[in-house]
């Protein structure tokens, strides 16, 4: 490689106007580039000005192929193909080569193989050919892969990009292109051998070759240690509204490692912090002041996610979340007139709690009279009708190329991207998609039949592989990972999670080329001494990128200790305080709606007009007992959330199946004698015909779960929990099943109420016990406290017309069964201690003084809930992490809030 001299950027520019080429590392310093080209016309007074040649390396090498094309059009020059091509032929020959047995990941080998290729390639490892370091199963399986796509390659004249800069350096030394008189380089923290022989190339023809020397700033740093990442991201992010507010900065730069891992985090605080409206007015993604530069896959923004959304509902039975996010996305037509509609509809569909849909239950519901069902929404049913009939219509296989366009016209049938006017960067993401629909259709001639399947897989591919980020206009603050920063120039800059987790990172090397060569040949992420030294040279250049740097790391990560860089251990420590970071924003200060806003804080809802009848029995005093809150909402409001749909089935079915066996089993075997007396022909039968009856009940409400083959996994584990249950159930004393699923009556303080009991018994003695089946782990201690968290056995006994000796929970778990709760007397159920033996009923005299504390505590709940108290009192976190109403109480957002 020539020796480079390297040029101060004013000269650089100067040479611009000179027709000199400059290519950089990377797309962003390109436009950065750009960008601070147009600075330097402007300051000299220019207002009009030739577009420079800045280039991203692969940019210009696809400029030189075109270039090629364009003037030597004579020539066969090879056909380029793009990135889908190859790993559409990367997937072929994995998947009929010898080696594919064992491989889960296709595309992900298929992704790893090409770029083993792309190196082998760029560092010319052909002509490293030890058989000793070429001879491991993954390696000598890519070799025969590599020599596979050589072959096509050779067959069709085609060109991937690997091969490229090869062939470009043939076309310089040829001279079927021609060489620049001055080329420059920026950025480039090293060479591989291809870009250095393209280098050579270029010297040989006359061409003088350059670099970009950066200009350095004798920056000031220092390293701060902060608690956990989000108070990092919180003080960078006050730390820059101190400086934009006080206007001691342009340019403002906040490099992270990790980015993309915290992408979504540091949005959220950037926004609250920098944004502090947003809270009250969305603020539209190109009206920020900061810009994160690094791009996400394009599959994870919400006009992307909504259109393969639609896509899927091509299936028949429909995916019940994907039918979801359809019906409640702004990007479909009709999305703001039957809102309310589709919401209702969506409601519907999830009460069945199963996780697909049949179109003929979508048309019913959807189409129903407005009279008749709450889900009438005729716009959706149109757009319904439209898609259904056309992908109804369509051939089983298609070119990729038709099943684009077919594609591009389902979507026309939910009116997606919606009616609204686009926002920029919704319109860009609009063209990233249709590019991608274009791309899809490049894999005609190695495709050439794919199923809907098939299509839509490849599509997905295809977006998740395409990093995308909107352009926007010039922004005083740039959020960027470490290799985007390079060359950049900032007035102040902050680097934040330096642990010695994070940077220097892990060595990456490919797992198909030999480990050993490329640590000697000094190959990008091929070992730890080569990631600490380019580790160490990339956070040299940050470090005098800018006049100030901030370099901070976390102490924790949840409840794991983290330590900082060793690479920033000899920086200068700063404690936070001496950031002198403003105080958080307030949102609402300095807003003409404060002068009107009241503060109040309201725990009291409307008395209950009519006490008497009221739904909800025993859970409604669980619900008081909880939180009143919760029992006021769910009870008074009628509040709930969707229900969620599961694959199978849920706690709550298996629950429901096994107290309906067990309530079938105990309708035809009246005693304990009787069950005592059954051969085990017999009871194996009658197991059986209970646990049939049971599946059969719930295929009849879950027609899409309960397959055959999964009916048949269910009714063997039902059978054995049955076996499992009735050996405990005849360890006990006799005892006659008195009544089933028996319910009662109960007047709580002038609050009436149905409460049923799954089973009760009658013993030797006559007397009554009470049976409540539970899958779960119910807490007998809830039993004993001022406000009992589980009231329906308490309040049954208390309103049983008859005696009660006990109240148990029948704990029926696989190789748990068991009984759990209170009886008069030891010997009652087994393995449960009487009232003068229990522990918890030690604060009690009798059984009936616990009757009379149990009537108190049931009165007290009960009055305040005919009273309307409502206060958000959870009784212990645990109940809020099992209540569905968080969004409404907002007890964990104004709790961490805060904390915060």
């Amino acid at each position: 490689m020539p020796d480079l001299e390297y040029l101060p950027e004013p000269e650089v520019f100067s040479a611009l106007d000179q027709k000199a080429l400059l290519v950089t590392v990377n797309r962003r310093l390109s436009r950065t580039l750009h960008y601070r080209f147009n600075e330097f016309q402007q300051s000299k007074d220019l207002s009009v000005w030739e577009t420079p040649q800045i280039f991203p390396w692969s940019g210009w090498i696809s400029s030189c192929l075109e270039k090629a094309s364009c003037l030597q059009p004579e020539i066969i020059h090879p056909l380029c193909i793009s990135m889908d091509q190859e790993l559409v032929l990367w997937e072929e020959i994995i998947r009929t080569s010898g080696h594919a047995r064992g491989i889960l990941h296709l595309e992900e080998t298929a992704r790893q193989a090409r770029q083993a290729r792309i190196l082998y390639r760029q560092w010319m490892l052909m002509h490293h050919d030890d058989p000793v370091l070429w001879s491991t199963p993954e390696i000598e399986a890519f070799t025969e892969w590599n020599r596979s796509l050589d072959e096509r390659i050779s067959t069709n004249n085609w060109l991937e990009e690997a091969g490229q800069p090869e062939y470009v350096a043939d076309l310089l030394e040829k001279g079927i292109i021609s060489c620049p008189d001055l080329f420059i380089l920026a950025g480039f923290a090293q060479l591989s051998p291809v870009q250095e022989h393209i280098l050579n190339v270029l010297s040989m023809h006359g061409c003088a070759v350059h670099a970009l020397k950066l200009k350095e700033k004798n920056g000031l740093a220092k390293a701060v240690s902060m608690f956990d990442r989000g108070r990092e991201i919180k003080s960078a992010a006050l730390w820059i509204r101190k400086h934009l507010t006080n206007r001691t900065a342009e340019s403002i730069g906040v490099v992270v490692p990790d980015l993309s891992m915290i992408r979504g985090e540091i949005e959220h605080t950037f926004d609250a912090v920098l944004h502090p409206d947003t809270l009250t007015s969305p603020l539209p993604v190109q009206n920020r002041i900061f810009d994160l530069t690094l791009g996400k896959p394009l599959d994870l923004y919400p006009l992307i996610i909504t259109a393969m959304n639609i896509l899927e509902l091509a299936d028949d039975p429909v995916d019940t979340r994907t039918l979801s996010a359809v019906l409640n996305s702004s990007f479909v037509h009709g999305a703001k007139p039957e809102a309310g509609a589709r919401g209702r509809f969506d409601a519907v569909l999830r009460e069945r709690r199963e996780h697909a849909a049949a179109w003929t239950r979508l048309f019913y519901t959807a189409g129903k009279n407005k009279s008749d069902s709450p889900g009438y929404c005729p716009l959706l049913l149109t757009s319904m009708q439209s898609f259904r009939d056309k992908f109804s219509g369509l051939p089983s296989t298609q070119a990729p190329s038709a099943w684009s366009r077919t594609f591009d016209l389902l979507l026309e049938d939910f009116g997606w991207p919606g009616e609204r006017s686009l926002l920029s960067h919704e319109y860009q993401t609009i063209k990233a998609w249709h590019e991608c629909l274009r791309r899809l259709g490049t894999l005609d001639s190695l495709q050439p039949e794919l199923t809907l399947d098939q299509a839509r897989a490849r599509l997905k591919n295809i977006l998740q592989s395409t990093v995308f980020q909107p352009e926007s206009s010039e922004v005083p603050v740039r959020v960027m990972g470490m290799l985007e920063a390079e060359g950049e120039k900032f007035d102040r800059l902050w680097i934040m999670g330096l642990t010695d987790q994070i940077w220097p990172p892990y060595p990456d090397p490919s797992p198909f080329l030999p480990a050993a060569l490329q640590r000697g040949l000094n190959m990008p992420r091929s070992g730890p001494e080569q990631e600490l030294a380019h580790a160490r040279k990339i956070l040299d250049t940050l470090l005098q990128s800018a006049e100030e740097v901030i370099l901070s790391h976390p102490q924790r990560e949840e409840d794991r200790e983290l330590l900082p860089s060793p690479l920033i251990l000899d920086i200068p420590i700063i404690n936070e305080d001496d950031l002198n970071l403003p105080p958080y924003p307030d949102p609402w200060l300095n807003r003409p709606l404060q002068e009107n806003l009241t503060s109040f804080h309201d725990e009291q809802g409307p008395i209950l007009p009519e006490a008497g009848w009221v739904i909800g029995g025993s859970g409604l005093l669980k619900s008081q007992a909880l939180c009143p809150f919760q029992a006021f909402a769910r009870h008074r409001l009628g509040a709930r959330s969707l229900e969620e749909p599961v694959p199978g089935l849920g706690t709550l079915e298996r629950g429901t199946i096994i107290h309906f066996a067990l309530e079938h089993f105990w309708r035809s075997c009246p005693d304990q004698a009787f069950l005592l007396a059954l051969s085990t022909d017999e009871l194996s039968s009658r197991i059986q015909d209970a646990a049939g009856q049971a599946v059969k009940s719930m295929q009849a409400q879950k027609k899409l779960s309960m397959t055959p083959e999964f009916s048949a996994l269910e009714m063997e584990r039902v059978q054995n929990l049955l076996h499992e249950w009735l050996e405990l159930e005849a360890g006990r004393a006799p005892f006659q099943v008195y009544a089933l699923e028996k319910p009662i009556k109960a007047e709580i303080n002038g609050l009436s109420l149905n409460v049923v009991a799954d089973r009760l018994d009658r013993l030797e003695n006559g007397e009554l016990v009470i049976i409540d089946y539970k899958t779960g782990q119910p807490s007998v201690s809830e039993w004993f406290k001022d406000r009992p968290g589980e009231p329906q056995l308490p309040i049954y006994s208390l309103f049983c017309p008859e005696s009660v000796a006990g109240v148990y929970f029948g704990l029926v778990r696989k190789g748990q069964c068991s009984f759990a709760g209170l009886g008069r007397h030891s010997d009652v159920m087994p393995g449960v201690k009487g009232f003068d033996e229990n522990r918890l009923s030690r604060d009690y005299d009798s059984w009936e003084n616990l009757l009379e504390a149990w009537n108190r505590s049931l009165e007290n709940l009960a009055g305040e809930y005919i009273q309307g108290f409502a206060r958000v009192d959870p009784v212990s976190p645990q109940t809020c992490r099992t209540c569905d109403l968080g969004p409404l109480c907002r007890w964990f957002e104004l709790n961490a809030f805060n904390n915060f």
